[in-house]
């Protein structure tokens, strides 16, 4: 599952600003990249597994 790792202190694109969960969506960006797969098929896998974590 994809998290913030907070509070640090962020450099880049983050610098100087706090944790929030909207980070989570460039975290995703970033599998898709590293993967070179569609950041949508990053989702889809994403959420199948935390569906399947929490067991709903």
């Amino acid at each position: 599952m994809p998290e913030t790792d907070g509070p640090w202190p962020f450099e880049g694109i983050f610098q100087d600003k706090l944790t929030q969960p909207s980070m989570v969506h460039h975290v995703v960006q970033q599998i898709a990249a590293i993967k070179k797969v569609r950041v949508e098929d990053v989702y889809n896998s994403l959420y199948n597994q935390v569906k399947s974590f929490y067991q709903i």
